[in-house]
């Protein structure tokens, strides 16, 4: 991963608080690395030669040397424990020939602390070193390389500067765009008091603890303020959006070149900050005072797991430097947001800014908010190309027909697509309407299936699945009659269409008009995101292997759909809402009847 992350950061963040006489109390923020942190570094500072090479003595004839290369690090005893190949030759030139009074080759094990020399820097100390053959076994103390191991291997270690200016620096600049209401004179006290305060040996890395300074008076508890109103309102939700571009950003940008694992991790954390969004956003009285701080926090915590994954795969010290500097940032706000309850912390777009750039230095807007298609997103989340478009033109109609038949069992012709897009469903013409929905639907199963992402086991619960969904979401209406004009179906939340998908939820996978204006595209984008939590979520968690059995593929999926990922396993939760159950209930009666064959019985949804 080349351009995207060395993540070494397991980013644990747990402070600690020591009152000070002086009205202030001090915080700790820890940065817990992997081992690997260490070895790049080494390999950065000493080991630069070929195959991570060090000579660390040399008479310059090529007789008398010692080589150190490829050092491993892990911790033992409490110590950061260096074991480093070694070949050392003690000779003379003669002529071009050496005669060799000592060839010698074997490992060298060395333990250290680790100490603060600088407000931003650590060294190590050697505390012993031992000489050991190729076996692992020891190697009497005494000879001429034990001598050059004390004399010349323990300085060149103990020289080594463990660097983390660029993390505190990113603080520095970060902070006070997130506490924009703090007196001038707080944030000097709280960024002079920012440094490295002592460093400690884990088994899985190391742990860098910076401490930093807040005064008493932010630590009383927040208040309940009034809700949002009018024009703030306005403001706050703007900064939500942005708060999805930078999340999208990030996840974008963390996503390349990951397992399918992990990308659906990633995956998941995005869509349920946008599903929580769409939430608020469509909750007129929404009384907490600034949501987006609560978002930002909440889904931080839920990633920075995820980049402790990221980080073993990783082996660029350069990477690992500024994502540790933008994970570091991130952290100083979540451990700052409890420490000071009251300091005012607020997420703001110009805050958003400066961490995007962190991690995304060369990237001149990171915050660009577009409801365009985005194919990276697509392709990086396993939805492939874009769905196609429908034209008006009559030629471009025919093409779309080949390729959807080509693709599909059940053919849609440019005429059936025109008709979804023009009848408006009532009762008195439901025996013409609902037998052309349910080929349109039909037919949005069977492109997905053919696709082959699905296994053949599946395929009858994917197609009822799809057709119960569409009767739960909308009663197979893609359009109703507003003020005597056709228009689209549209919930209080933005939900539109047949399958209700809510674009600022599926922001880059889909075209928002598109959704809206076209009702074979909207069945083709709602059965491409039921595939997804099916396969993907359903199955992955092995659903259909608890009580209910293959069904609970259907329910789970459709729990997911409807509030996203995380309410995967709702559908079995007896903490669930009653209003969640009856959800999922209307959900699951509608899909037994399907089941069974009882298609039509979506005309219950029409008054006669």
């Amino acid at each position: 991963m080349s351009h995207v992350i060395g993540l070494v950061l397991l980013s644990t963040v747990v402070f600690t608080q020591i009152t000070h006489a002086a009205g202030s109390i001090t915080t700790t923020i820890p940065v817990v690395t992997t081992h690997e942190f260490i070895r790049l570094a080494l390999i950065k500072q000493m080991f630069r030669g070929k195959n991570q090479t060090a000579r660390v003595v040399d008479d310059g004839s090529g007789c008398y040397y010692l080589d150190v290369s490829r050092p491993r690090i892990d911790s033992r005893q409490g110590y950061l424990h260096v074991l480093v190949n070694a070949e050392a030759r003690i000779g003379k030139a003669m002529g071009n020939r050496c005669i060799s009074v000592l060839r010698w080759d074997g490992q060298i094990e060395i333990f250290q602390q680790l100490k603060v020399a600088a407000h931003s820097r650590v060294k190590a100390t050697v505390v012993k070193s031992n000489l050991r053959n190729h076996d692992g076994n020891p190697v009497p103390a005494g000879n001429y390389v034990w001598q050059w191991l004390t004399r010349y291997v323990h300085p060149r270690l103990e020289a080594v500067v463990f660097d983390l200016t660029e993390p505190a620096r990113s603080m520095r600049d970060f902070l006070p765009a997130a506490l924009p209401h703090v007196p001038k004179q707080d944030i000097t006290f709280l960024l002079d008091s920012l440094t490295i305060d002592s460093v400690g040996i884990r088994k899985d890395g190391v742990q860098f603890n910076f401490k930093v300074g807040v005064k008493n008076r932010w630590r009383t508890p927040r208040q309940l303020e009034p809700p949002l109103r009018g024009e703030e309102k306005e403001k706050v939700f703007a900064v939500m959006r942005q708060l999805d571009s930078f999340y999208t950003i990030i996840v974008k940008h963390l996503a390349v070149e990951l397992s399918a694992d992990l990308q659906r991790e990633l995956l998941t954390v995005l869509l349920d900050l946008r599903y929580e969004l769409t939430r608020i956003l469509a909750v007129s009285n929404y009384s907490v005072r600034n949501p987006v701080r609560r978002l930002f926090l909440q889904t931080w915590r839920r990633l920075t797991p995820i980049m402790k994954a990221i980080a073993e795969k990783q082996h660029r010290h350069q990477d690992i430097l500024q994502l540790m500097s933008f994970i570091t940032a991130g952290e100083a706000l979540s451990t700052l947001d409890r420490a000071g309850p009251s300091l005012g912390i607020e997420i703001s777009g110009n805050g958003l800014r400066r961490l995007a750039r962190i991690l995304l230095p060369r990237v001149r807007a990171p915050l660009a908010y577009s409801t365009r298609v985005d194919p990276q997103l697509r392709s990086l989340f396993g939805f492939g190309s874009p769905i196609r478009v429908s034209r008006s033109h009559r030629w471009d109609n025919w093409i779309s027909w080949f390729l959807s038949s080509a693709e599909a069992a059940v053919p849609m012709t440019p005429k059936l697509k025109d008709k979804l897009n023009k009848v408006i469903p009532t009762f008195r013409n439901l025996d013409s309407y609902l037998p052309l929905a349910n080929k349109a639907l039909k037919h949005s199963a069977e492109s997905q299936i053919n696709k082959g992402k699905l296994d053949a086991k599946y395929h009858d619960t994917y197609r009822w699945l799809v057709l119960s969904a569409a009767w739960k979401e909308s009663c197979w209406r893609q359009y109703v009659r507003r003020k005597g004009q056709r228009t689209p179906l549209q919930s209080h939340a933005g939900a539109v269409g047949i399958m209700q998908i809510v674009p600022k939820v599926w922001r880059g996978f889909y075209e928002p008009k598109q959704l809206k204006w076209d009702f074979v595209y909207n069945t083709r984008a709602g059965g491409e995101i039921l595939l997804h939590y099916m396969r993907d979520y359903a199955i992955r968690k092995k659903e259909h292997l608890r009580n209910g059995g293959i069904d609970n593929l259907a329910r789970a999926a459709y729990a997911a759909y409807n509030a996203g990922p995380r309410r995967l396993s709702r559908y079995r939760n007896p903490k669930a809402t009653k209003r969640q159950r009856q959800v999922d209930e209307s959900f699951y009666n509608k899909f037994l009847q399907v089941k069974k064959g009882q298609v039509f019985e979506v005309k219950s949804c029409y008054a006669g």
